[in-house]
């Protein structure tokens, strides 16, 4: 079970954290360059970075939960400075457990909920 929000902050400054829905190409790009040490003095952009994924992989310095994990997803947010959502769109029809209120759009697509 992960630990939210018991961080301390680099150098007294406010900390910067970053939760990435979905570490697929794009997701995994900028995580692993957001956790990385971007400046001269040895911190890095962000103090944590999160981010969900379907396939359990590990990124180093980032602290990957399962996108089903709806209670870690649920704790996590509140502490999160920063959200970046990557993950795919999926077209309606391919939807089973989806309520639409009023009448669904045409073409329609939209993000899977997590």
């Amino acid at each position: 079970k992960h630990q939210f929000g018991n961080e301390s902050a680099n150098n007294n400054q406010p900390n910067k954290r970053l939760l990435v829905f979905g570490l697929g190409n794009i997701g995994t790009l900028v995580a692993k360059i957001a956790a990385t040490d971007l400046s001269t003095n040895g911190t890095s952009s962000f103090d944590r970075v999160y981010g969900t994924t379907r396939s359990g992989k590990e990124i180093e310095n980032v602290h990957t939960v399962q996108f089903d994990s709806y209670e870690d997803i649920r704790d996590i947010i509140p502490f999160c400075t920063h959200i970046l959502i990557t993950i795919p769109p999926i077209e309606a029809e391919n939807t089973t457990n989806t309520t639409f209120i009023g009448e669904q759009p045409k073409n329609w697509s939209f993000c899977d909920p997590v």
